[in-house]
Formats: structure tokens, C-alpha cells, sequence
């Protein structure tokens, strides 16, 4: 046998110090998020012939070893839990952001919301019709209707700003998603280099696999770790890291008008323009479909934020359309600096074009929360502009589209002013971009491209003709003057209530009187909130078990540790004890032994 039990005690010394190391290891990183608790390999030495037996050769083992240092992990626990916290990240999101719009919107924090100033508009109609002749009737109308579009205008003001503050939010997490990959990169040539002299590089990997689980809560990510220990990833398709070729995310500007940006692969360290040539960048994230849990592509933050924010402010924006058929009347008293054309004054008046949504550059406002809101909105305050418009310039109009009110030769009867003017009616709201005094002539034909010359909520003012001393004589409410005629005031109650009308508002696939579309619209939101923070609670609790399921494969438990340290301790000292026995039996052999006095 020779020196062959001393080799064997040997190595199980080596063993136990090794397990004792890796032991004490695990225990000064138990409280470290991420860590994963590390075992050694351990295996039979090699073994020596030692004779023959009637059974065959007789063979003697050598010892033990250990061969590598491995962490306790479980790869499709790390896919569950990257998944689930990817849909949880997206869903809590959008949850966010449905609860930003409803405070925006109010409804949930006191009595100055969006619902009570439409409320108002409609109570002041109602005492209106009940006093028509009375100067403070109409004095609240104006007040109410100026009070209406303020609020308005404030929510939409707030709605993209809250866009703006998505976009900045969407450039810094690209930012992050190119550090975190980058890092990763980094890590795995570490770990490539460190393994390859037999260095334990188990640290390097507990990082790397803490990024890989921040990358799957911005992105919808799949990984493959390769022979060599890289780990490679792929989203949506692209390769975003491939053997340490790493894709780099840039920023496009996705309009000229605004400053909103989306992720694109380039490599370029600038924002690309709006123009720049498809061949210069590749896209990253498609939204030509639905976006939702059935059709499995409901991950990550970096998506909830951009169908959030989407690519444009939207609004429901309508183009003037005039009338040169109907004859002008004498308005040049309200509109100082005329004389003023019938087709400028007509196309003032008439606000009736069909409602449609500009929003080309945005991918759709079925899943773009913000922008969905704007353009329901916008679409309410059209339906009350149009309204109030045309009962007091004589264009109110039937289901149909024809007048409700004509003359002998089929135009409209244009209601006039109190006494003693009696001019005929004039619009109470206008367009911002009409200049001041407003400025003639009116363009009746504006780019329907350009918000800034449609009609929309936050291109709307008060007509200043009706802001000055007495401005509330220009409101015209009677077809013949007479302060009992209340024919007109009555249609339009009609119409404001009515689901059915020319001034009935879309939401979704149905048609509602302004306040029911409203409401129709509040609780849509409060529908969807509803569905996405069932989503989070669902999601919450599976990303809680997969966590914990993993560490309970890979996390510390100090007991069980303890429990290992002890029987290492015990191999160690007992493999010490054949050490010393040996020690001894060859101190027997060497120096008390043999023939004395040579």
C-alpha cells in the first residue's frame, strides 16, 4: 500500500477544507438578493491495481476530489419568474398610468371635475329656457360655457404632459436596458476568463443573473447559456446580445410635430429623425396588433410605457366647411373691420364636419391610453361646441344632417339678438388660430394634417365679441327675436340629451348624449384599471412563487449550512486523525526501529 493511506487522508482533508470554504461562503452571503448557495463536485479519485482475486482484479481507490464549484440553481423556475415579473411590470404600468388620467380628469378628488362643468353647461341651458329674456341667464351661460372650456383644455394640457413625462421615462429606460446589456457582456467575459484557469467565477454569475431578471422586467426577453458560460439573449425576435455581439437600442423621433421618441436598433449615439431612411435603423417593437394576455405579448415596462404614452397627442379634429349658399346678413357690428364675406362668416359658423380621429402617426388609440382619453374627450367638447354653435347661429341640425329650422328656399332660419339690435347670431366659440379680432378671411379650407387649424379642444376659445361690456346680447337664441320664442332653446335640450342625434358622441362601438358619453368614457377607464390591476394581483402572487420556489432551491438556509459545517468539520478532523496515525506509524518506523549504534 505504501504511502497510499496517507494520499487518501490527504485528499479528504482537501475536500473538507474546500466544503468548509464553500460553506462558510454561502453563510456570509445568505442576506444577499440574488445570491445563490454554491456546492462543490466532489468525486472518487482515481484507483490502482492491488492483485487478483477469484472475482477478478482487486482495485484500491485513492481518496476523493472535487472537480468544480457549482451554483444550485433551477433554469425553468428563472423562465417562470421571468415571465410572470415581465407581465406584472407591464400590467402594473398600465395601472399607473389609468389612475394618473382619472386624477387628471378628477373625478375622484372633489367637486371640480370634468362631469360637474358639463353638468353645469347643461343646467345653465335649462334656466336659460326657463328665462330667456333674463341678462343673468345669459350671462351664466357664457361664464358657464368659458368655465367649461377652461377645464377643458386644462385636462387636456395635463394628459400630454403626462405624455411628456412617459417619453422621458421611456428614453431613460433605454438607456438602462443598454447599461444592463452591456454589463452582462462584460460579466461574461469575466466569467469566460475566470473559469478557464479553474477560478470559481459563481460571483460574477449571481450578478448576471440579477441583471437578466431587471432586463426581463423592462423587456420581453429569451436567454441560452452557451458551453463557454455566455449567456446570450434575444427579444421580440432580435438579438440583442449573441456571443458577445451586442445590439445596441437608439432613440427615433417618430414625428416632426412632437418630440416623442421610439426604441430602434442603430448605432448611432443620436435621436434619429423622423426622416432618416429605413435602412439606417431597424425597428424594435411592433404594435400592428392587439397587445393584450390571450395574445401572449403583454411583457415588460418598456411596451406598457409606449402603447401608454403612444406616438401623438390625440384628439378628435374637425375642418370648417363652408356654406356659400346661404346669404350673409348685416354681422359687421360684432366684428369690427369690415366689411365681412359670406363665406368667411359661414365658415366661422359651421363646425358639422364628421368627427374623425387625427392620429396617423399614433399606432391606435384602442390600446393608447392616453391618447384614447384625449380623443374621447375632444370628441365630447366638439359635440358641445357644435351644439351651441349651430342653435345660435341657425345650423341645428336632424339626425339626418338636414336643418331643423329652415326658411321658404330651405336655408337655415338664423336666429337674432335681443332688442333692440336683433343681428343675427354668431358663434360663442372659435378658433384660437383665427387671430384676434378674429382675423379675415378665415382659411374654410385648413390642412386636416395641421392641429393647429382644426377644431379641437385646445385650438378653441370664447368668442370675443361676446367678452366685452353687453357681449351677452350677441348670443341669439330666438328664431324671431321675441324673448317667448323658446322654440330653439328647447330643440337644443333635445339634442343634448339625445343618444341618437347629429351631436351624439361615439365611444367604443355606440353613440351617446355628451354626459352619457362621458360617463361612458369614465368607466371604460375605470374598466380597464379594473381589468390591469387584476392582472397585478394575479401576476403578483404567481412571480411570488416562482421567487419562491427558486430560492428554494437556490436561496440559504442557515440551518441547513450550520448543519453541513459541522459534518465537514467532522470529516476534516477525522481525516486529521488518520493524518496523525500515519504520522505516528512512520515516526515508529524511521526513528525506533533498526539496529543500534550504527
Amino acid at each position: 500500500m505504501g504511502f497510499g493511506g496517507l494520499s487518501i487522508a490527504a485528499s479528504g482533508i482537501r475536500a473538507a477544507q474546500t466544503n468548509l470554504a464553500v460553506t462558510g461562503h454561502n453563510l456570509a452571503n445568505a442576506e444577499i438578493p440574488g445570491y445563490s448557495r454554491q456546492r462543490i463536485v466532489q468525486t472518487t479519485s482515481f484507483s490502482r491495481p492491488v492483485g487478483n482475486n477469484a472475482a477478478g482484479r482487486m482495485m484500491l481507490g485513492m481518496g476523493t476530489d472535487w472537480t468544480a464549484v457549482h451554483q444550485i440553481r433551477n433554469e425553468f423556475l428563472d423562465i417562470s419568474y421571468r415571465q410572470n415579473v415581465g407581465r406584472l411590470q407591464f400590467y402594473a404600468t398600465k395601472v399607473q398610468v389609468g389612475l394618473v388620467i382619472e386624477g387628471v380628469l378628477g373625478e375622484l378628488h372633489g367637486a371640480y371635475n370634468f362631469q360637474s362643468v358639463l353638468n353645469d353647461m347643461w343646467y345653465a341651458i335649462q334656466e336659460l329656457t326657463a328665462h330667456p329674456e333674463g341678462i343673468e341667464t345669459r350671462q351664466m351661460l357664457l361664464a358657464t360655457a368659458n368655465a367649461f372650456l377652461t377645464k377643458a383644455q386644462s385636462v387636456q394640457r395635463s394628459l400630454f404632459e403626462e405624455q411628456q413625462n412617459l417619453d422621458l421615462q421611456i428614453r431613460e429606460m433605454v438607456a438602462e436596458i443598454n447599461s444592463v446589456v452591456d454589463r452582462i457582456n462584460t460579466l461574461n467575459v469575466l466569467i469566460r476568463s475566470s473559469e478557464a484557469d479553474g477560478s470559481n467565477a459563481n460571483d460574477f454569475r449571481d450578478e448576471r443573473n440579477r441583471l437578466v431578471d431587471r432586463l426581463a422586467e423592462l423587456i420581453p426577453i429569451d436567454t441560452f447559456t452557451c458551453p463557454l458560460g455566455d449567456i446570450n439573449i434575444t427579444s421580440l425576435g432580435n438579438e440583442i446580445l449573441v456571443q458577445g455581439s451586442h445590439n445596441v437600442l437608439g432613440l427615433r423621433f417618430v414625428s416632426d410635430q412632437f418630440n416623442f421618441v421610439e426604441p430602434v436598433f442603430t448605432r448611432s449615439t443620436q435621436i434619429l429623425s423622423s426622416g432618416t431612411p429605413p435602412h439606417e435603423f431597424r425597428q424594435f417593437m411592433s404594435y400592428n396588433r392587439g397587445i393584450n394576455n390571450s395574445l401572449n405579448n403583454d411583457f415588460g415596462k418598456l411596451k406598457a410605457l409606449m402603447i401608454s404614452r403612444g406616438n401623438a397627442p390625440g384628439h378628435a379634429g374637425q375642418i370648417y366647411t363652408p356654406r356659400p349658399e346661404i346669404p350673409d346678413v348685416n354681422d359687421v357690428v360684432l366684428f369690427p373691420g369690415g366689411p365681412v364675406s359670406p363665406e368667411a362668416l359661414q365658415a366661422l359658423r359651421d363646425y358639422e364636419a364628421d368627427v374623425h380621429n387625427w392620429n396617423a402617426l399614433m399606432w391606435s388609440a384602442q390600446h393608447a391610453m392616453i391618447p384614447e382619453a384625449q380623443v374621447n374627450l375632444d370628441r365630447i367638447v366638439i359635440s358641445v361646441v357644435n351644439m351651441i354653435n349651430d342653435a345660435i347661429t341657425g345650423n341645428l341640425r336632424n339626425p339626418d344632417g338636414t336643418y331643423m329650422f329652415t326658411n321658404p328656399d330651405g336655408t337655415p332660419q338664423r336666429p337674432l339678438t335681443p332688442p333692440p339690435n336683433n343681428n343675427h347670431g354668431i358663434p360663442m366659440f372659435v378658433r384660437v388660430s383665427d387671430g384676434a379680432a378674429p382675423t379675415w378671411p378665415l382659411d374654410p379650407a385648413p390642412d386636416t394634417n395641421d392641429v393647429n387649424t382644426l377644431l379641437t379642444t385646445n385650438n378653441l376659445r370664447i368668442n370675443p365679441a361676446m367678452l366685452g361690456p353687453g357681449g351677452h346680447n350677441a348670443i341669439a337664441l330666438s328664431l324671431t327675436g321675441a324673448a317667448a320664442d323658446t322654440d330653439l332653446l328647447e330643440a337644443l335640450q333635445t339634442v343634448w340629451k339625445s343618444n341618437q342625434s347629429y351631436y351624439s358622441v361615439r365611444i367604443g362601438n355606440r353613440t351617446f348624449n355628451v354626459q352619457d358619453a362621458y360617463i361612458r368614457m369614465t368607466n371604460d377607464l375605470s374598466t380597464r384599471i379594473s381589468e390591469a390591476n387584476s392582472f397585478v394581483t394575479t401576476k403578483t402572487v404567481q412571480t411570488l412563487q416562482a421567487d419562491q420556489l427558486r430560492n428554494a432551491i437556490k436561496g440559504v438556509a442557515v440551518d441547513e449550512e450550520m448543519t453541513d459545517m459541522l459534518r465537514f468539520q467532522f470529516a476534516f478532523q477525522s481525516a486529521s486523525r488518520i493524518l496523525n496515525v500515519i504520522d505516528g506509524m512512520i515516526d515508529q518506523i524511521v526513528n525506533r526501529t533498526g539496529r543500534v549504534g550504527l
